[in-house]
């Protein structure tokens, strides 16, 4: 694939700025340009060149379906099946701190909008004489002998006939799709601005979060997955179409969901082996009831990790947004002492480590339990008594292991239901709170 086939959905004056953060560069070049800049090619090569080779965008096959044809018998029935995520109807929409936050409105189950225009599409055809003979090839009959093509028979709505040509439900059993993993700066910064999801998403180039976070992505080394309509490949894999010619494979992609690196930690800091591991994001955009998609990439991230010798923990890449993907992964002995933990003293008996200043996190009680359990082999949130300790401790900590916030949570219960303790660390005063509010963790370990 040449350098410069790239997608409608980025205009020039947008994309310019993430080849600088790809390349490593100021320089920036044109499209139409025969020589690309030296610097960017040899950085486009070293990146995940064991993975990509000398290639941009890998193509490989949907990890088997978990329905088969004749669950489409029951579209409702196959909704569920392919579907799991909440959504929230008739919601207001507002920016919160860089975030779109809904509320109001209604929440329901994906699988319910989705059996709602079915029937709504059956009850149109039903009302002009029309009744289904097969939904997911789209065939519908007056007369019990000819069939007619449903959409042909929606063209008069443009609204159902929208949903039904988009239906994930359809795609799913009718489509023959595939998978687009890239590391291209264009791929990546375009993951959102025009595309079908753009709505949903935060991460358009003109938006705060997507001019804050998406250089970060293309620096970091983020990776994009599209569910893309299954295309033809000539000898060298290239997208082309019928009669050989390059087509471009990414300009209508069903869904799209991130791959994000993650680096080691070396006494609290990022290890300058450059080692990566990937992790791939729970939220889904676009057709996410298509679970084939977001098992073939979970595949293939594995697939990748498990190619290396991990040991250690391994931190999401400082800077990058996350969207519901896990901040820490551990291979190995599953120990963040790998990563840099402090003894501070000891404590009834055994010396008490405390965590890097790096893994410290806002969260509300019941996630800052569950994130300092994750770190494994006797990590947990400490007590109110820990905390005071700590406090007492504070001021020879150095500042990799400074508290620098005011209330962290402990592991102990508040006198009123539902609420736990936490301790402010500048003045060591404590006091309980709902364990819905967000306070900031440290974990803590006797060992």
């Amino acid at each position: 694939m040449k350098l410069f086939e790239l997608f409608e959905a980025l205009k020039p004056s947008e994309y310019r700025a993430f080849v600088k953060g790809y390349a490593g560069t100021d320089k920036v070049f044109e499209p139409g340009y025969k020589k690309a800049d030296k610097s960017f090619r040899e950085e486009y090569k070293k990146r995940y060149s064991n993975i990509f080779g000398d290639k941009y965008r890998i193509f490989i096959p949907l990890v088997e379906k978990d329905v088969s044809i004749k669950d489409a018998i029951d579209y409702e029935l196959l909704a569920k099946k392919l579907s799991s995520i909440n959504v929230r109807i008739g919601a207001k929409v507002s920016e919160v701190d860089g975030k779109k936050v809904k509320s109001g409105g209604r929440i329901i189950k994906d699988y319910e909008g989705l059996v709602d225009n079915y029937k709504d599409i059956e009850y149109t055809l039903v009302k002009n004489g029309y009744k289904i003979v097969d939904y997911m090839q789209g065939l519908a009959t007056k007369d019990e002998k000819n069939n007619v093509n449903i959409g042909k028979l929606l063209a008069p709505y443009p609204e159902l006939k929208q949903f039904y040509d988009l239906d994930p439900v359809r795609q799913s059993v009718t489509k023959k799709q595939e998978v687009c993993i890239s590391r291209h700066p264009y791929d990546i910064a375009g993951m959102t601005t025009g595309r079908g999801w753009s709505n949903e998403s935060c991460m358009n180039i003109d938006s705060k979060n997507g001019g804050k976070y998406l250089p970060v992505d293309v620096k970091a080394g983020t990776l994009v997955a599209y569910l893309i309509d299954k295309t033809l490949k000539d000898a060298n894999g290239n997208p082309v179409d019928k009669n050989g010619r390059k087509v471009e494979p990414l300009k209508s992609p069903t869904a799209r969901v991130l791959i994000k690196p993650f680096v080691k930690l070396d006494n609290g800091k990022m290890s300058k082996d450059g080692e990566v591991v990937f992790g791939v994001e729970g939220k889904i955009y676009g057709a996410a009831g298509v679970t084939s998609f977001v098992d073939t990439v979970v595949k293939w991230a594995d697939n990748i990790n498990a190619s290396h010798e991990l040991e250690g923990a391994y931190v999401l890449f400082p800077g990058l947004y996350n969207d519901d993907i896990e901040d820490i992964k551990h291979y190995g002995r599953k120990d963040i002492l790998q990563s840099g933990a402090l003894m501070v003293g000891n404590v009834r008996g055994k010396n008490f480590f405390l965590s890097p200043k790096s893994t410290e996190k806002e969260l509300n009680w019941d996630e800052a339990d569950k994130y300092c359990k994750n770190f494994g082999n006797g990590w947990r949130l400490p007590t109110n008594e820990e905390l005071y300790y700590l406090y007492e401790m504070s001021g020879k900590l150095n500042r990799e292991y400074a508290f620098t916030h005011d209330y962290y949570w402990s592991s102990s219960e508040g006198d009123e239901d539902e609420h736990m303790w936490m301790r402010n660390m500048g003045s060591g005063m404590a006091e309980a709170d709902f364990t819905f509010h967000e306070c900031y963790v440290r974990a803590v370990k006797l060992g």
